[in-house]
């Protein structure tokens, strides 16, 4: 796994440092990104989660990393946090985790076309050639 993210990252001129500790608790990230799906920000947040994580070997769980990612982004860290924890944004995050179970989702990317899944990086024009087929 190590090396393909590597040739990956080789391919796409991304930065890539391997983790000291892998995987890391992403619980909150996985919250802010869940809670806030539909925000402009939130992909500019979950690529800012990667970079700490992937390339600055930084703790994603802490308070710190998460607020200076948020704060990245133009929000305010502590409204943030604080809606990403009610009970309702925890619900739909197990909600969430629950429909991939059902949907045989087993890790990222993930991609449906009708009843076809596509997983993985390289598989998003497959999925894409599929759909056009349809």
């Amino acid at each position: 796994m190590w090396r393909d993210l590597e040739r990956i990252c080789e391919e796409s001129t991304l930065p890539f440092v391997r983790p000291t500790v892998f995987p890391q608790n992403g619980l909150q990230a996985a919250r802010i990104a869940t809670r806030f799906s539909n925000e402009v920000w939130v992909a500019d947040f979950i690529k800012s989660i990667y970079i700490a994580n992937f390339q600055n070997n930084q703790d994603i769980s802490s308070k710190e990393v998460i607020s200076k990612c948020i704060e990245s982004v133009g929000e305010n860290a502590l409204k943030v946090v604080e809606e990403a924890n009610t009970q309702q944004s925890k619900n739909t995050l197990k909600e969430q985790t629950d429909l991939t179970y059902e949907c045989n989702i087993f890790g990222a990317p993930s991609f449906y076309v009708g009843d076809e899944l596509f997983w993985g990086n390289v598989r998003l024009e497959n999925a894409i050639e599929w759909a056009s087929k349809k």
